[in-house]
């Protein structure tokens, strides 16, 4: 009897140890986010890309009109996304960050990153850090705050290229309208002449 006890305990300490470790390797971590969120990208799956993201950003989108959906990566190794692997991974308290490395980007090529928080019980993305193409710096954008991310894209280019060559472009887009607006007045002008005085009103 004392054996088959025995036995029987055996067995269920196994069978806790085997839950135990199941429960750790189920454990969700900001990798697991992140492969999630790689094979979302390369597959074209919308549904799945918008679930790696926090409530807030995926709420935010869609308030703002431009929802989290990704387009089908090309065939073929030309597309960046195909190459992507998941690399390290830090975190600091609530949050984490996973980089994303290109094995054949150049060494000193900067990486991609997401930035995470916990949500609703998983690591999720609330913004991206990106690299600027052309350029040695990155610029971080916040999903949860998608209004911001064209003025973070233009600061980061500005940082990158020179905020004289984005100042001059921004300036030929300004005078290039300015020409358009006095070619409008110049001929408003032209067809009040034309028509002669307006008639007064009754």
């Amino acid at each position: 009897m004392r054996r088959r006890w025995i036995a029987v305990g055996a067995v269920a300490a196994a069978v806790a140890l085997a839950g135990g470790a199941a429960a750790v390797y189920a454990r969700p971590t900001p990798a697991k986010t992140a492969d999630a969120f790689l094979e979302a990208t390369q597959k074209g799956d919308s549904a799945a890309y918008e679930a790696a993201f926090t409530r807030k950003a995926r709420e935010a989108g869609k308030q703002a009109g431009i929802p989290l959906r990704v387009e089908v990566t090309p065939a073929g190794d030309e597309d960046q996304r195909k190459r992507l692997r998941v690399g390290s991974t830090q975190v600091e308290g609530e949050t984490a960050e996973v980089t994303l490395v290109d094995p054949s980007a150049p060494e000193e090529s900067l990486p991609l990153k997401l930035k995470m928080r916990k949500d609703e019980g998983q690591w999720r993305i609330f913004a991206v850090v990106a690299p600027i193409a052309g350029a040695d710096t990155q610029v971080t954008l916040d999903y949860e705050h998608p209004a911001s991310i064209p003025a973070d894209l233009l600061t980061g280019m500005a940082r990158g290229w020179g905020a004289k060559v984005i100042g001059q472009g921004l300036k030929a887009i300004g005078e290039g309208l300015k020409t358009a607006g006095d070619g409008l007045v110049g001929a408003g002008n032209a067809m009040e002449k034309e028509a002669g005085p307006a008639a007064a009103p009754r």
